[in-house]
C-alpha cells in the first residue's frame, strides 16, 4: 500500500517538463496550429519538442496568411494541403515562433486591414528568410514591400506575384531570390518592367498574364536570357515572329501553355513556327470556337509532342481538330475540357476521330459535364487504353460503369470524378 501510495506521489507530482522530448513530440502531434502557438508561449522547455511536432506534422502544409481581424476570432483553417490563419496576432505569433519550420506561405492582402500585410510580411522575412522553399503574394501594394523587406530568401526556388505593385527594387529578383527556378507573373504593375530580364537569368520556369506595361519585347528580353527554361505560360498569342524567339532559343522547353482570345491571332499570318522539344501543349481560350479558330489560323508545330490539354468550347468536334492530332501522332495523352452543359461535345464520333488519330494514345481525359456512359464503355472496350477519366452525374451512374466494365478495370472515385485503369 505504501508503494502505491509512493508511485501515485510522483505521478501526481510529474510535470510536463519531465517527459522526455520524444514522449512530449507524440504528445504534440495532436495539437492544432492554435495549440503550438500556445505551447510556445506558454513554456520554453517544451519549445524543442513543440518544434519537431511542427516539423513533423505541418512542415510539408502551405500557410495562408490571410489577415480579417486583428486578434483570434475563429480557429485557423486546416485543410490537407494547407493552413489559413486569419488574424493578425496569431500569424505574428506563428511566425516568430515557428517561421523557422515553414516551407511554403501565401500571403494575402484584405483591404479591411490595411497595416497588417507589412506586419505580416516584416515577420516573414525576419523569421522565415532561411526556411522558405516556395512564397506567393496577393495584391500586396508597393509600400509594404518597400518598408518590410530587409533580407533576401536565400532558398525560395518558387515565387508567385499576383495583383502586387512591384517597384523597381523589388523587381531586381535575383537579389531577393537568389536561388529562383520559377516565376509566376499575375496582373501585377512594374514601376520598371524592362529591367525585369536583367534581374532573372536563372529561370526555369516562368508565367506571365497580362498587365503590368509588360510588353511582348520585354517577355523575349527574360527568354533570351534564360537559355534553360523547361516550361512558359503566356496569357494571350503573339505573332509568329514572337514564337519564333522562344522556339529558336530555349532548347530544352518541354511545356508551353497559351490563354487567350481569338482576335489575338490576326497578326499570325498563317506562318508556321516549330517546336521540337515542347512535350505538353496547353491551349485555352474562353470564348466560342477559340479551339477551332486557333488550329486554323496558328500555324504551330510539335516534333515531340505527347501531352495536349484543349478547352472543348464547342458543340460538337471539328475537323480542324482532327487534322491537328493527325499532324502530330506521338500524342499519348489527351486531355479535353468544356464548360457548356451539353454532352454531345463527347460523342461516338468524338472518340472515333481520336481513336483514329493518334494510335499510340494510352491515356484520354474528359473535363466537364458528364459524359455519355455507354460511349465510355464502348471506348474502353475498343481502345488500348491505360488510362480514362471523367465526370459522372452521382455514385448510381459511377455504380453501373463499374459493373458494364467488369474485372478487366479498376475504377475509382473522388466526387464526381472517375479514372478507370486497366488492371495488371
Amino acid at each position: 500500500m505504501e508503494e502505491d501510495r509512493c508511485d501515485e506521489r510522483l505521478v501526481n507530482e510529474l510535470k510536463l517538463t519531465d517527459i522526455n522530448v520524444d514522449c512530449l513530440e507524440h504528445i504534440f502531434m495532436h495539437s492544432t496550429v492554435d495549440d503550438f502557438v500556445n505551447i510556445a508561449h506558454t513554456n520554453t522547455q517544451l519549445k524543442p519538442a513543440a518544434d519537431l511536432a511542427f516539423a513533423r506534422k505541418f512542415g510539408k502544409k502551405k500557410f495562408y496568411f490571410r489577415v480579417e481581424s486583428l486578434y483570434p476570432d475563429d480557429l485557423s483553417l486546416t485543410g490537407e494541403e494547407w493552413i489559413i490563419v486569419h488574424d493578425l496576432q496569431t500569424s505574428l505569433r506563428l511566425l516568430r515562433c515557428y517561421g523557422h519550420l515553414i516551407l511554403r506561405l501565401h500571403i494575402d492582402y484584405q483591404k479591411q486591414l490595411r497595416p497588417a500585410p507589412i506586419k505580416v510580411l516584416r515577420y516573414v522575412n525576419k523569421f522565415c528568410y532561411e526556411s522558405l522553399v516556395e512564397i506567393s503574394f496577393h495584391g500586396i501594394f508597393k509600400f509594404a514591400f518597400e518598408s518590410a523587406m530587409k533580407k533576401p530568401f536565400s532558398n525560395v526556388q518558387k515565387a508567385s506575384f499576383t495583383g502586387c505593385h512591384l517597384g523597381t527594387r523589388m523587381t531586381r529578383f535575383n537579389d531577393w531570390y537568389p536561388a529562383l527556378r520559377r516565376l509566376d507573373l499575375i496582373h501585377n504593375r512594374f514601376d520598371d518592367a524592362p529591367s525585369i530580364a536583367e534581374h532573372i537569368p536563372n529561370l526555369e520556369h516562368l508565367t506571365f498574364v497580362g498587365g503590368g506595361k509588360i510588353s511582348a519585347t520585354d517577355i523575349l528580353a527574360v527568354v533570351r536570357v534564360n537559355p534553360q527554361m523547361l516550361s512558359l505560360s503566356l496569357n494571350r498569342v503573339y505573332s509568329a515572329r514572337f514564337f519564333r524567339v522562344p522556339s529558336e532559343t530555349l532548347p530544352q522547353l518541354e511545356s508551353l501553355e497559351l490563354r487567350g482570345y481569338p482576335d489575338d491571332f490576326a497578326t499570325f499570318n498563317g506562318d508556321v513556327v516549330n517546336f521540337r522539344t515542347v512535350k505538353k501543349l496547353e491551349i485555352i481560350f474562353k470564348s466560342y470556337g477559340g479551339i477551332t479558330q486557333w488550329v486554323s489560323t496558328i500555324k504551330l508545330s510539335f516534333n515531340r509532342l505527347e501531352e495536349i490539354t484543349m478547352d472543348l468550347d464547342i458543340y460538337s468536334w471539328v475537323d480542324e481538330l482532327t487534322d491537328f492530332l493527325k499532324r502530330h501522332q506521338s500524342i499519348r495523352i489527351v486531355n479535353l475540357r468544356w464548360s457548356n452543359e451539353n454532352t454531345d461535345a463527347v460523342s461516338d464520333y468524338t472518340l472515333s476521330e481520336i481513336a483514329q488519330a493518334l494510335p499510340l494514345l494510352v491515356e484520354l481525359n474528359f473535363f466537364g459535364p458528364g459524359c455519355p456512359i455507354d460511349s465510355t464503355i464502348r471506348l474502353l472496350n475498343n481502345l488500348k487504353l491505360m488510362s480514362y477519366g471523367f465526370s459522372v452525374i452521382d455514385r448510381l451512374e459511377f455504380d453501373y460503369v463499374k459493373t458494364k466494365l467488369g474485372n478487366k478495370w479498376e475504377a475509382s472515385i473522388d466526387g464526381r470524378r472517375v479514372q478507370v485503369l486497366r488492371a495488371n
